[in-house]
């Protein structure tokens, strides 16, 4: 967002690169998760995915107000396609990484530790946004890059199946959400919720900028509430 009105001078192409990253982790969510759980080593999967994700950032960082806007549409389109393994998807290999009963206290520590995360992100981005929303975005890039190097050497053990076990195909997730009334009610509520934090980055952006203070946005940013 940042990077746009620095050099765009546009909030409304700022709102639509925001978009077309995150829209995307909706859609693809189920495809990569399926991906994951068909692959006989998840790992590389999650490790290619977030590579992806942190390749995109850095080349919006390199290329925005260079080249033509649908090229940097396109680029976030696919790094929004790897968003979901930087999530949901790392969260799934928790129970083939720890055992049974450490399982509630893992994922208690995966909840605190990406709220921790994203309460600090901001505030670290606010930090070294003072030189710049290239540099800023260039060091979230980094960030994500450090994850995926960190991805690849978790031993998350190989999947195997008997000959006769059937893969689910990769509709399977989406035919869950529609299928599943509990599902798609924390689908649709999630989302719902979503709306007023998706909104939060633009309007703060918007708000600091108008104050000549564009890196008070992750400060704004720090302070928003946090929902697990």
């Amino acid at each position: 967002m940042l990077l746009a009105l620095e050099r765009m001078n546009s909030a409304a192409v700022g709102g639509l690169l925001v978009a077309v990253l995150l829209v995307p982790q909706v859609v693809a969510a189920p495809a990569i998760g399926l991906l994951t759980d068909r692959a006989r080593q998840p790992r590389w999967v999650l490790t290619i995915s977030v590579a992806g994700f942190a390749a995109s950032l850095a080349a919006v960082a390199i290329m925005l107000g260079r080249v033509p806007l649908p090229v940097i549409v396109a680029i976030l389109l696919v790094g929004g396609c790897c968003g979901p393994s930087l999530t949901g998807g790392l969260t799934s290999q928790l129970p083939r990484l720890v055992s049974e009963s450490s399982l509630p206290r893992a994922f208690g520590a995966d909840s605190l530790t990406y709220n921790v995360s994203g309460i600090a992100g901001p505030a670290v981005a606010a930090v070294i946004g003072v030189a710049g929303a290239g540099t800023a975005t260039i060091a979230l890039a980094a960030a994500a890059a450090a994850g995926a190097l960190l991805l690849g050497t978790l031993p998350i053990p190989l999947q195997r199946r008997s000959p006769d076990q059937q893969r689910p195909p990769l509709t399977g997730g989406f035919r869950a959400l529609l299928t599943d009334r509990v599902l798609g009610a924390v689908m649709a509520s999630s989302t719902i919720g979503q709306l007023g934090l998706g909104a939060l980055p633009i309007v703060a952006a918007v708000l600091a900028s108008r104050q000549h203070q564009p890196a008070a946005t992750g400060w704004l940013m720090t302070n928003r509430p946090q929902l697990s």
